[in-house]
């Protein structure tokens, strides 16, 4: 099955998810960070981080108390917020940014990880197609299922919920358990 659309589709998502693996504002941070490489971060570069950021930032020991941080002000609710360690240590640090590379592995060296991936994605056509593949039978698979379980079909949400938009381990289990029940009945 070959639609180019759905392929063309996959690749600009995975394009569009280079940009969106760190934050527009921690990149601004850190390039910020870098004109003071080797100086100690005080208060009076707090405004010129938080016009970089261009939101709310917090300074200082982290709330786990596991050194110095910037973050943002919802770094912790998990909708676009991060968090930066710049030293180890609570106290103002020595702006080092070859250690806060380092030190914050899933913000820098994990996103260049996952980037690399995406390229040999992209570098791979057949690789998009299969996705693409993937994703049409997906669509016609579900879309076959709603023609069969459409009202008055009373189980229809369950059914789906339970059989086919459940994760595979959970399919095979509950597959499993039915098969269970229907050799000792």
């Amino acid at each position: 099955m070959h639609h180019n659309g759905t392929a063309a589709a996959v690749a600009r998502i995975i394009r569009e998810r280079f940009a969106d693996d760190a934050p527009e504002s921690l990149v601004r941070v850190f390039e910020a960070l870098k004109a003071l490489n080797g100086r100690k971060l005080t208060k009076r570069h707090h405004a010129a981080l938080i016009a970089a950021a261009g939101e709310p930032l917090t300074f200082g020991a982290g709330v786990t108390g596991t050194g110095y941080t910037i973050e943002t002000v919802g770094a912790f609710n998990g909708v676009g917020g991060w968090r930066l360690r710049l030293s180890w240590n609570d106290g103002c640090p020595i702006v080092d940014t070859e250690a806060i590379w380092r030190d914050n592995p899933a913000v820098f060296i994990g996103a260049a990880d996952r980037n690399a991936i995406r390229s040999g994605y992209l570098a791979e056509p057949s690789r998009i197609q299969a996705i693409a593949d993937a994703v049409d039978a997906y669509r016609a698979a579900a879309a076959a299922l709603e023609t069969v379980l459409a009202y008055p079909m009373p189980d229809r949400y369950e059914i789906r919920r339970t059989l086919a938009e459940c994760h595979p381990t959970e399919f095979a289990a509950t597959v499993a358990a039915a098969q269970s029940e229907t050799l000792t009945a």
